[in-house]
């Protein structure tokens, strides 16, 4: 018996170290925050505080990280360094590479400060030593300056570099001498690199000045030539980042899966803002500010032969990049005024290549874009299924250099031998022709190719205000087989006699679009039936307020496609509005953390700033404005004495036109760690005591971190 008796309080204490010692592998490790300072850190220390901060990106680079751990960079300092991620995070517990402190983002440069300039000579004209063909950036005081190739120096302008094979670098101040200029020449590529890695978030960092290429090393493929590279990653997150003055391409994603790129601002990259190729797929792509891309371009021989693209999906092979979504983004003034081809500047454009891969299930909406030299949105080689809502694309195909393809607003042609299906619905296409360059121009160029069949379903767009009388609104090209179903559109020209609809050999004039009788587009081809041929009476369509007049005929004219919100996130009933805007006379409240509309989450080592705007539409209602926060310990009011817990609105006034303006600053420090909601909200009922009767709100919500 005591035999058994012991052989049993053996098996449980067995049994209790096996579940004890799972117990404790499955217990994620403790997440620690770590701290880098590039002037007042030192390697040598533990990283673990402001005062003991790390000094080198090369120490992070050389660190294991743990699931869960965050990377800390002090705002206003500047690395020139490469940010290799070495380790990857866990589902719910990523690993952060973020910011700490007050300033500027932390900047991670690609360019090293250049000083000993020899010169002048005759022409104005400094030089160094080096192969100019290695750099594709210079920069001075932190603009990027024009690349001119091959050049001895003699006909560079001020603010001009170049070179040529006499390993001289040559460079002609925009004013006085170098000493009284901060001169950079870009010498690294990939800035950050998060190759096979997941769970990554980076925010709130700057990186400028990547280099195409690196000297004395093989430039690689271009996917990787990027300031930010993401290969075969998956579950990535770039946020609330700068991203400047690259040689080729600013973020470069290959082969991943599951990744985000929101709210970054990108500007002054030579080639693509935004590159997703590979077998990509379930990206979004989201709430980014694009601009300048092309701008200040390499001059080689005395024209630019590389394409400008704000947002590129590409594929080639038997690659298939697919679920991918592009969305809340501002894209304008792309191109370069030296290119051999305007039709080379894209603000969107989704390629798929010639071999047996495909592109397919792209969603594009929600977005502005305007100013680009070639196309606003261009899907090229199309097989797959592809969505294009609620976007405005105006004032495209502005180029100055003639090409052979067609250019304008939005360009479509299919792949040979495929089918498709392209939804376009509730886009605002208009004035997508107001350059001087030469060619084939139209708002909407559609051509489905040889033995390929698309289905194309184009419903509540608003399209017109095509000036280049050679030119036209739509064109439709159907070599192969196109299933069209295109009603409840809005047309319009200023003139009866613009050609406005070409479709195959037959060219319809804006006073035959729309008629009961033969001679009429709608009544000839059965299409656009119930559309409209009026002014949409948008309230300055020249400065881009594309909303609506309240005597529109749009409003209520759409039909239902099954889409549950229009361009600012207003709900579409059952008869929705024709164009990108819901129809509204009620006064519309925004506020936003940090210039986001949120989710966004803060360390405690950040600052918290809001802004509200207001836009009243035209109204002047007394009102009371509440400003109000949902905190982890209490539900708080602002008002002029600051933060109350008594219900109080903010002002009572008339209603006015707000441009965004600052109400309140902090440091997240003060904060407890926790979930914030903020409301801004517009009571318009002058006898409501509480804001839960405001009508009218707008909220974020904002994480605050340890």
């Amino acid at each position: 018996m005591r035999n058994k008796k012991r052989f049993i309080l053996s098996c449980l204490i067995i049994s209790l170290f096996v579940l004890l010692s799972l117990t404790t592998i499955s217990l994620p490790a403790y997440a620690t925050t770590y701290y880098v300072d590039a002037s007042g850190g030192d390697d040598f220390n533990d990283g673990l505080s402001p005062q003991t901060a790390w000094k080198t990106i090369s120490k992070v680079n050389s660190m294991d990280f743990k699931p869960g751990d965050t990377i800390l960079f002090k705002r206003g300092e500047i690395w020139r360094e490469q940010l290799i991620v070495p380790s990857s995070g866990t589902e719910g517990n990523p690993i952060t590479f973020g910011a700490y402190g007050e300033g500027e983002k932390p900047k991670i440069t690609g360019a090293n400060v250049e000083t000993g300039w020899e010169g002048p000579d005759e022409n104005g004209v400094w030089k160094i030593s080096g192969d100019s063909r290695h750099y594709k950036i210079l920069l001075e005081d932190g603009q990027k300056l024009q690349k001119i190739s091959p050049t001895d120096g003699s006909d560079l302008n001020p603010g001009q570099w170049g070179g040529d094979d006499s390993n001289y670098i040559y460079y002609k101040p925009s004013s006085g001498t170098p000493d009284d200029h901060i001169v950079e020449l870009g010498t690294r590529k990939r800035l950050l690199y998060i190759n096979g890695k997941s769970y990554i978030k980076v925010e709130n960092l700057r990186f400028e000045a990547g280099n195409c290429s690196e000297p004395g090393y093989n430039s690689g493929p271009l996917y990787l030539r990027g300031i930010v590279v993401l290969q075969d990653s998956h579950s990535c997150e770039i946020l609330n980042c700068e991203v400047s003055c690259g040689g080729c391409l600013g973020i470069s994603l290959n082969d991943c899966t599951d990744c985000t790129i929101k709210s970054n601002e990108l500007t002054y990259i030579e080639i693509r803002a935004i590159n997703i190729r590979g077998n990509s797929s379930d990206i979004t792509v989201s709430f980014n500010h694009i601009y300048h891309i092309g701008k200040k371009a390499s001059i080689r021989n005395g024209s630019n032969v590389s394409d400008k693209e704000g947002i590129a999906i590409s594929s080639s092979g038997s690659q298939k990049p697919s679920n991918i979504t592009v969305e809340h983004n501002v894209i304008h003034d792309i191109g370069c005024e030296f290119s051999d081809k305007s039709t080379r500047a894209k603000g969107i454009v989704v390629y798929s290549g010639e071999g047996e891969g495909n592109i397919t299930d792209i969603i594009i909406r929600y977005n502005k874009i305007f100013n680009c030299d070639g196309r606003g949105i261009s899907l090229e080689n199309v097989d797959g299924n592809h969505e294009i809502y609620y976007n405005i694309i105006f004032n495209n195909g502005i180029g100055n250099k003639e090409s052979s393809t067609f250019w304008g607003g939005l360009i479509i042609h299919t792949h040979i031998g495929t089918t498709s299906n392209v939804k376009v619905f509730n886009n605002i296409i208009w004035r997508n022709d107001g350059g001087p360059g030469t060619g084939s121009k139209a708002n909407l160029y559609l051509e489905v190719r040889p033995d390929s069949t698309l289905t194309f379903s184009f419903k509540n767009n608003i399209i017109g205000l095509f000036q280049n009388s050679s030119g036209y609104d739509l064109i439709y090209v159907p070599s192969g087989t196109l299933n069209l179903e295109s009603d409840y559109n809005l047309f319009y020209e200023d003139s009866g006699n613009k050609n406005c609809i070409k479709r195959g050999g037959k060219v319809y004039d804006f006073a035959h679009v729309l008629g009961d009788q033969s001679g009429y587009y709608s009544y000839d081809k059965s299409q656009d039936q119930n559309s409209i041929d009026q002014d949409p009476l948008f309230i300055d369509a020249l400065n881009g307020n594309f909303h609506l007049q309240s005597t529109s005929r749009c409003i209520d004219a759409g039909t239902d496609v099954g889409l549950a919100e229009d361009m600012e996130g207003n709900p579409v009933d059952y008869a929705p509005d024709i164009g990108a805007y819901e129809y509204s006379d009620n006064p519309i409240p925004d506020i936003k953390v940090n210039g986001s509309d949120g989710p966004i989450t803060l360390n405690q080592s950040d600052r918290l700033t809001i802004t509200i705007a207001l836009d009243n539409n035209g109204r002047t209602d007394n009102a009371k404005w509440w400003l109000a926060a949902d905190t982890p310990f209490d539900f708080l009011f602002f008002t002029s004495k600051g933060w109350i817990d008594k219900q109080q609105p903010l002002y009572q006034r008339p209603l006015f036109y707000l441009e965004p303006y600052e109400v309140f600053s902090i440091d997240t420090s003060q904060l407890s760690a926790g979930t914030y909601i903020l409301y801004f909200c517009i009571d318009t009922n002058m006898d409501s005591d509480t804001i839960w009767d405001s009508p009218y709100c707008d909220s974020i919500v904002v994480n605050v971190t340890e």
